[in-house]
């Protein structure tokens, strides 16, 4: 196996580098527990998969890419709704470092309708 065995003390380095791990985390919320059973994959997919990239290095691409993303929207009078940034951070939303579970698709709509509703209501 690839992976690395699973210490007391990896599993501690692993909850600490969890904390940093999303551009969605917030920072109030950092001492969130994280089971490193349940969410190995993530811890796989952050730590096999996007290696030799660090946390803030992923942290700070997720951050520029949706800067970027609602940047484009104002220049064009777009509507941003904002979900990155209004998403919980609770690791066990997510499959992996990027994809949702089913909870974290249905928080996901829930994010996404909080924001749309005015919108719509702005144009009735």
């Amino acid at each position: 196996s690839t992976s690395p065995q699973m210490t007391p003390e990896a599993i501690r380095a692993w909850k600490a580098r969890m904390d940093l791990a999303s551009a969605r985390i917030d920072r109030e919320e950092a001492e969130t527990p994280h089971d490193p059973v349940r969410n190995r994959m993530t811890w796989d997919y952050l730590n096999l998969y996007m290696y030799p990239w660090r946390y803030r290095d992923l942290e700070r691409l997720a951050t520029f890419q949706n800067r970027v993303l609602q940047k484009y929207t104002q220049e064009r009078g777009i509507d941003f709704i904002d979900v990155a940034g209004r998403m919980p951070f609770d690791p066990d939303l997510y499959a992996d470092g990027v994809h949702t579970t089913y909870p974290g698709t249905r928080m996901k709509g829930w994010v996404i309708l909080q924001q749309l509703v005015p919108l719509i209501e702005a144009r009735l």
